[in-house]
């Protein structure tokens, strides 16, 4: 490279050895290099240096790597530098959060050197950074901690607008409403100057205002009705033809028409974007600004369409839910005008009577009907209902006087199956001479009714669960169960055979293997086979790969020979689902079906609405998960904080008393910290609190216990189902770890070595009580403290 091409690489990484390693690899390969070895250096000398690429570790102390991942985001002049993140986390969701965050890419220690070489390469040539010179300068760390917390802040907001908007859709279906609480949300978290949603009146061809809030200078745009033509000038109707957002920074430049014909003027920037739902534009979110020189940036509109998917959303639950209404109305009013049929029959069970609706009803001649026996009348109609046959030989033996029940005929006239109320009742003549009438009414659109209703109740209900399930569930695989159980229902055929199921998957899309792997699906019993050997090359023409490739939805009936197919030979029809996240496919919801009964249009539009609450409620899952971990992690040690901890205690004591079980705490301080920081300095301190926290992690049982940093360099760990003999144990192993750790200068101690101090208490032994427990825990931690340090204490061994 000459002097002006060399390119400056930052590396941030608290293990020396890795550093040391790559930075030899880039030197050799003519890069600049700087390092840090924790996150506030890093920002700093990404600010100081302005590198050309950041290889940033995701454990660090001071800062994790996603918050730095975050500053350097969310600043302007750093956006566009290119980041790799480093990490030795292996679960999904971690991998998938760093990109989210906005990593360009996410390699997993350990990693090949050469790999990771060749992925700086390709980075720093084909990234063009949108400024290339910015202004360097010093940063401190309380500018840094406050653009930290300001975008801490900003994300915890967007989630409780976004979370006050799902409530309100999931609770009312005035869609105006609706709309108000969605246009309220953006101009509050994104303070534009005026928000404007107008919707498609597909009768009229217009697009009609519905709300607008803000700038109330031109009132009558409100409520506006804009023609959709497709010559259309109006920036709003182009956003809706093309489904596609129009950005507009300069109105005299990028507009067709005058900023009088403008339809909504006085704004100097605005940008509109296209509601879309199934590929269909349902309308149009404009927001403008009225600030000379203010325009929308691109990190706007990212923000915004979060909200616009929320619109989208909205709408259609509304409609859903006032469809299922006026059906309803338009049903009770059908069903209260339908007939009766009438047969009178005598004691010799022979037709005397019966009226023309009868005939009209059941498609036969009356010549079939009169004077004829009702049990050749009941086979020649096929009567499909044992229970009124018996009922009728119960009449005529004058068991009982009347009967109630259902039936079902085929219809003579066009082969119909017509659902019947029928009503037998008893009428005595004389001693000896008895009549039974017997009145039929068709209940076919009643039960048909019923049945469609139903099943779209059931479909709305289902559909409502998910979205109440995106503000409950946290966690990404706990939420993508439990959408793919509650989807399944709703696809399953009860007439398929037990041996031909509906199978429903989601895929994410792992970047290292470059293939859509499964992370949940409705046969629980094999998911961990299709974890380890199902995967798919998005690059094929299988149908799940060209719905994630398109970005678009997909479905078919004859799979097998319609597309390269991947999976069971007997799957006849699939639709997949591509998921997305700020407009970026990062996975695909997939059904499959062995059964012969292909997947109608209604099918397919119920399960693209079930992909696009997917992309939803990952994408608010991720960014809550986000949040949540800022909120009850110590950034130091990353293990969990004195927040958290007081919610486990309490939950934990609860449900110990709630079910009589023990539960121990271990309290654990180390041993003259405080000279081994005033010796070697507070950095050097750090290592040994996370060597400390690594110990405990290691020693407790990560799916049931809890270790948390209590403050300083005390530590504590709550032990569920745990009794005082094998707490003491675990205190022991934990005591001994420690001991026998080769932390650095330990032989500089006072003991020679790294140690600590160690109380245990336990319920119901101890206390009653929790805040009697954290007493005992703390007064045996205290006595161990002071009778040689480098012990065990039981709570129960003290007065």
């Amino acid at each position: 490279m000459s002097e002006k091409e060399i390119k400056t690489i930052l590396i941030i990484d608290d293990d020396p050895y890795i550093v040391q390693m790559i930075e030899m690899l880039l030197k050799l390969k003519g890069f600049n290099t700087i390092t840090a070895n924790n996150g506030i250096d890093a920002v700093q000398k990404i600010y100081k240096s302005n590198p050309d690429l950041v290889l940033l570790d995701v454990m660090m102390p001071k800062m994790n790597g996603y918050q730095v991942l975050r500053l350097i985001r969310g600043d302007p002049n750093l956006k566009s530098i290119p980041v790799i993140m480093l990490t030795a986390k292996v679960q999904e969701e971690d991998r998938l959060r760093g990109l989210l965050s906005g990593a360009n890419f996410y390699l997993t220690k350990p990693f090949e050197m050469a790999a990771l070489i060749n992925k700086i390469e390709e980075l720093v040539s084909s990234f063009n950074i949108e400024n290339p010179v910015p202004l360097k300068r010093d940063i401190d760390i309380i500018e840094i901690l406050s653009k930290s917390n300001d975008l801490l802040d900003k994300r915890i907001y967007e989630l409780e607008i976004i979370g006050k908007i799902i409530e309100t859709m999931t609770t009312t279906s005035d869609l105006d409403h609706i709309l108000y609480e969605i246009a309220s949300g953006v101009k509050t978290l994104l303070g534009f100057d005026r928000i404007w949603i107008a919707l498609v009146n597909e009768e009229d061809n217009l697009l009609e205002g519905r709300v607008c809030l803000g700038h109330t200078a031109d009132s009558d745009f409100i409520y506006t009705k804009i023609p959709i033509e497709a010559n259309s000038k109006q920036p709003a109707v182009k956003a809706i033809l093309n489904k596609n957002h129009l950005n507009v920074t300069n109105i005299n430049k990028q507009l067709e028409i005058s900023k009088e014909q403008l339809v909504g003027t006085k704004a100097t920037a605005f940008l509109d974007v296209p509601i879309i739902i199934h590929e269909k534009a349902l309308g149009v979110i404009r927001v403008d600004n009225f600030q000379s020189g203010e325009i929308i940036t691109e990190d706007d509109i990212k923000q915004f369409t979060t909200f616009v998917n929320q619109a989208g959303l909205a709408i259609e639950n509304a409609k859903t839910r006032n469809a299922l209404i006026n059906e309803k109305f338009h049903f009770e009013q059908t069903i209260s005008d339908i007939d009766s049929g009438i047969i009178v029959m005598d004691q010799h069970k022979n037709i005397t009577i019966y009226n023309s609706y009868l005939v009209k009803l059941l498609g036969i001649s009356k010549e079939l009907i009169l004077n004829k026996s009702i049990n050749n009348w009941i086979n020649l109609i096929e009567l499909q209902e044992d229970k009124f046959i018996n009922a009728l030989d119960d009449l005529m033996q004058q068991k009982v006087n009347n009967y109630q029940g259902i039936g079902k005929v085929k219809s003579k006239k066009d082969n119909s199956i017509i659902h019947m109320n029928l009503n037998s009742s008893l009428l005595q003549i004389n001693d000896s001479e008895f009549r039974i009438v017997i009145s039929i009414i068709d209940t076919t659109k009643e039960t048909e009714g019923k049945k469609e209703i139903e099943l779209k109740e059931k479909k709305y209900r289902i559909l409502n669960q998910i979205s109440e399930s995106i503000t409950q569930k946290t966690e990404v695989n706990a939420l993508m169960e439990t959408i793919t159980n509650r989807t399944f229902p709703l696809f399953f055929n009860k007439e398929d055979k037990p041996k031909e199921p509906d199978f429903c998957s989601v895929l994410f899309y792992n970047e290292l293997e470059n293939a859509l792997l499964i992370t949940t699906c409705s046969e629980r019993d094999r998911i961990d086979y299709y974890k380890r050997f199902v995967s798919i090359d998005p690059s094929s023409n299988c149908i799940t790969a060209v719905a994630f490739r398109e970005g678009r939805a997909k479905i078919s009936n004859n799979v097998q020979k319609e597309y390269s197919y991947i999976g069971d030979e007997d799957i006849i029809s699939e639709m997949s689902v591509p998921i997305k996240v700020n407009d970026k496919v990062v996975g695909v919801f997939d059904i499959q079906r062995r059964a012969k009964i292909p997947y109608s249009n209604d099918n397919f539009e119920l399960f693209t609405s079930i992909g696009n609450l997917i992309s939803i409620a990952y994408t608010n899952a991720s960014l809550l998960k986000q949040a949540q971990d800022l909120s009850v992690t110590d950034e130091l040690t990353s293990i969990h904080n004195r927040r958290y901890l007081n919610e486990v205690l309490q939950k934990e004591f609860n449900r110990s008393r709630r079910y009589g079980r023990d539960m121990s705490l271990i309290m654990l301080d180390i041993d003259n910290f405080k000279n081994y920081n005033d010796t070697h300095g507070h950095f050097q301190g750090d290592e040994i609190l996370k060597g400390v926290a690594k110990i405990l992690l290691n020693a407790s049982r990560s799916e049931i216990d809890c270790t948390a940093r209590f403050g300083g360099e005390e530590f504590m760990l709550v032990l569920p189902e745990t009794d005082k003999k094998d707490a003491l144990k675990t205190a022991e192993r934990i005591r001994q770890l420690i001991e026998n750790h080769p932390f650095l200068y330990r032989e500089q101690q006072p003991l020679g070595k790294i140690t600590a101090s160690i109380g245990v208490a336990s319920i119901p032994i101890d206390a009653n009580d929790l805040h009697t427990l954290l007493e005992r825990v703390d007064a045996a931690l205290y006595f161990a403290k002071h009778n040689g340090r480098n012990l065990v204490v039981d709570a129960a061994n003290i007065n």
